[in-house]
Order: structure tokens, then C-alpha cells, then sequence
């Protein structure tokens, strides 16, 4: 009993300090803008004109396309990206896009590409960036054509909204009436919405700042200067929304963003505290010495380890760099880059709440299965 009361006091101090050190890093950078942008593509964005672009009827070239670039703008994690992924998947886009989105926005952002190529060189960020983007567009194909048929797909194809409470479940599709598009869409000029979007991914680029002074040690990041970035962030966004925006406009829009952290970060907590849990008793040893070898058992090894563990997009960089450090080959490197931001076992109980266990335990094999066989490549 005393040993049993060790290990659970252990594990437990474990999850509380990965739950603390993941609120504190991305809470206020990364996942407050991710929530808050979701929450304005809801009431700000017309359904129609994302439907327009990602629909099921649009061209794969066309709408894949935008959803990588949108994926790419992002700094968003496994878990950061969900509730942009959620907004996304609700305004009745396809599938394939939506999954593109979802794969391709953890897996490589802007500022990762650079950190990438300042670790490892041209040729791993070239890969990763390669990789990502190709993931995306298979991820997509795949799931458009084996979900081609299904209900939802019928209908986002005609313009309607599809949703089953206020998240889409796998189970059941309930079809809103095509007049009911944009029931919470508010009105504002585009130049608004504009500056409302800038201010915001500004504050996801404060809040990323750290990120290369953690990489480089000559690079270093003063915290003051970063709250008082953050600071006159937050205040030129306060100004502007009070100055533009009638309160129930303001309103609608954190009243959806508070949906949306309900919603997702619920589980997302629960799934941290047990990643923080199981890492107390792996011995790092042991995963090196399987991580050694340019081979299909390195990679796959690497593959299931990333995509249930937790790696952000551009902390998976520092854990790659410390990795290699102690022998870890260069094949299985890639292949962490590439399942480790994607998907997490926190991402995955946020995504079954979204789209169902099917449609989640489909999308977590592809990514082991496509980041293990990229890896051989390298």
C-alpha cells in the first residue's frame, strides 16, 4: 500500500507540474487567441464564404490549399489548433479540408520552419515543411473519399450548416435549413475584421516569443518585455473592440469563445495531467535505445511515442534537439517532428467530443502510419 500511495503521489505531482507548465506557457499566448479567433470566425465570418472555399464541391487543389495556408499561419499545437478546427468544421466545410487544416496547422507553423532550419538545417526543415504540408493533402483525400457519402458531406455540399447541439457528432448529423447559415453572423465592415484578426494573431506572436530564446541561449527574451508587449496588445484590442463594436456584439463573441473552452479544454486538462502522470516512470534510457537506427521499427517507435505524448509545435524542436543529443538517428527525428505536434492522447479526447471515436482513431493511425514511413526517407 505504501509503494502504491509513492507511485500515485509521484505520477500525481507529475501531472499537476505538466498541467502547470502547459497553462503557463500557451493558457494566455497560445490558447486564449486560438479560442478567441475560433469564437470571431463563428460571428464574424459569413458560413457561406468559408463554404464557398472549403466546401466539398470546391476544387481539392483550391480548398486544400487554403486550409494549409491557414494551418501554416498558425502557432498552434495538437490541442491549440482544435478549437479552430472545431470553428472550421462547423461552418459546413469538407472534410477533406477540414482534415487538412487539422493535420497540417500543429504540424509546421512559420515560426517552427525558422527554428527548424536554426537547430537542424535546410534539409530537416525542408523536410518537415515537405512532409506537413503532403500529410495534409493525404489526410484530406483520404477521408473525403472514404466519407464522401456520408450525410454531412450531402449536405455542406448544398450550403448548409450541420451540427448536433452546438459541436458536430459522429453518430448523428442533424441539417440545419439553409436559411438558418449565418444565424449568429454579425455584420461589420471588412477592414474591421481585418484589424480584429491582426491584433489577435499578434497576441499569439507575443506569446510565442520565448520560443526562441529556450532553442538558442543568445537569444534571450526579456519576460518584461514580453508582458509589456502582451500588455499593449491586450490594451489596443480592448480600445478597438470598445470603439467598433456595440456590447452585443462584443458579447456574442465571447459567449461563443466561452462555448468553445468548455467544450475542449475540459478534456484537454483531464489528458495533460495523465501525459504529466506516465512521464514520471518512463526511463528515457530505454526509448533512446530504440530510437537509434535509420529503420521502419526506430521510426514506428518514434511515431506511436510522439503521437500520444505531448510535443508543441515548436517545443517539439527543443525535445527533438535533446533527443538526438543522446544518440536518437536521424530518421526518427523526422518522424517526431511530424506525429509528436500533430496529435497528442489530450488531442485525441478533445477530437472524439468534435467528430467522433471512428473519425479519431482513423486520423491518429494515418499520422503514425505516414510519420513513420516519412521518416525512412530521410
Amino acid at each position: 500500500m505504501e509503494q502504491f500511495w509513492h507511485i500515485f503521489i509521484k505520477g500525481s505531482t507529475g501531472g499537476l507540474n505538466q498541467l502547470w507548465e502547459f497553462l503557463g506557457e500557451f493558457l494566455i499566448g497560445a490558447f486564449l487567441p486560438a479560442f478567441l479567433i475560433s469564437g470571431a470566425i463563428k460571428v464574424f465570418i459569413r458560413e457561406r464564404s468559408i463554404t464557398q472555399y472549403l466546401g466539398p464541391d470546391v476544387k481539392f487543389y483550391i480548398s486544400y490549399s487554403i486550409a494549409a495556408v491557414a494551418g501554416f499561419l498558425f502557432s498552434a499545437c495538437s490541442c491549440g489548433v482544435i478549437p479552430l478546427f472545431a470553428s472550421i468544421f462547423r461552418h459546413g466545410s469538407g472534410i477533406g479540408p477540414a482534415m487538412v487544416f487539422l493535420t497540417t496547422g500543429p504540424a509546421i507553423n512559420l515560426l517552427a520552419i525558422i527554428l527548424t532550419w536554426q537547430i537542424f538545417g535546410a534539409k530537416m526543415m525542408a523536410y518537415r515543411t515537405f512532409y506537413a504540408v503532403l500529410h495534409g493533402f493525404i489526410m484530406g483525400w483520404l477521408f473525403a473519399l472514404i466519407y464522401r457519402k456520408e450525410t454531412r458531406e450531402a449536405s455542406a455540399a448544398q450550403g448548409v450548416k450541420v451540427i448536433d447541439d452546438e459541436l458536430i457528432a459522429d453518430k448523428s448529423y442533424d441539417s440545419l435549413k439553409d436559411e438558418e447559415l449565418d444565424e449568429e453572423y454579425i455584420s461589420k465592415p471588412p477592414h474591421i475584421i481585418a484589424w480584429l484578426f491582426i491584433l489577435l494573431f499578434a497576441m499569439m506572436v507575443i506569446g510565442q516569443l520565448d520560443n526562441f530564446g529556450s532553442i538558442d541561449p543568445s537569444v534571450k527574451i526579456d519576460i518584461w518585455l514580453k508582458l509589456g508587449l502582451m500588455l499593449l496588445n491586450v490594451a489596443l484590442l480592448g480600445i478597438f473592440v470598445f470603439k467598433n463594436f456595440t456590447k452585443d456584439e462584443y458579447s456574442c463573441w465571447l459567449e461563443r469563445t466561452g462555448h468553445f473552452i468548455y467544450k475542449i479544454l475540459k478534456p484537454l486538462i483531464i489528458g495533460l495531467f495523465f501525459i504529466g502522470f506516465a512521464k514520471e516512470f518512463i526511463v528515457m534510457s530505454v526509448i533512446i535505445k530504440y530510437l537509434g537506427n535509420n529503420d521502419l521499427s526506430s521510426c514506428m517507435i518514434s511515431s506511436v511515442t510522439g503521437a500520444f505524448m505531448y510535443f508543441g509545435t515548436c517545443v517539439s524542436v527543443v525535445i527533438v534537439k535533446f533527443l538526438m543529443d543522446f544518440g536518437m538517428a536521424d530518421g526518427p527525428a523526422l518522424t517526431l517532428f511530424l506525429a509528436g505536434p500533430t496529435v497528442s492522447f489530450s488531442s485525441m479526447l478533445a477530437l472524439i467530443t468534435i467528430m467522433g471515436y471512428r473519425k479519431t482513431i482513423l486520423f491518429t493511425l494515418t499520422i503514425i502510419v505516414l510519420s513513420a514511413l516519412a521518416g525512412l526517407t530521410f
